[in-house]
């Protein structure tokens, strides 16, 4: 048994956990892609004065990266909870079997 089956967490605190995470990466994914450019200069600008061997170039790429492949995973594990819900999943093979159709005629 876990532990959240014995305590179980009400629904609505739950939600608006996630609501309030989720929201802040997909915020925060925002904000560095609209300010990427800006933030680039400024850590070029701050490793040519101090001559750091592009310490912060390197720093801002590397969290970039990271939040944008961590920013698409938890959308893609959104699509699979959506695709997993039962009213999704029941159209499924009728989807599947006009796909296939039409791709048979071609």
């Amino acid at each position: 048994m876990v532990a959240r089956e014995l305590n179980p967490e009400p629904v609505l605190v739950r939600w608006s956990r996630r609501g309030l995470t989720i929201g802040g990466i997909f915020a925060l994914a925002a904000l560095v892609a609209c300010t990427f450019p800006i933030l680039l200069l400024a850590a070029i600008a701050l490793d040519l004065t101090r001559r750091r061997s592009w310490l912060s170039v390197r720093f801002l790429l590397f969290f970039s990266w990271y939040l944008l492949y961590y920013t698409a995973g938890v959308l893609g594990c959104g699509l699979v909870w959506i695709g997993n819900l039962p009213w999704v999943r029941r159209g499924f093979p009728v989807r599947l079997a006009q796909a296939t159709s039409a791709l048979a005629v071609c």
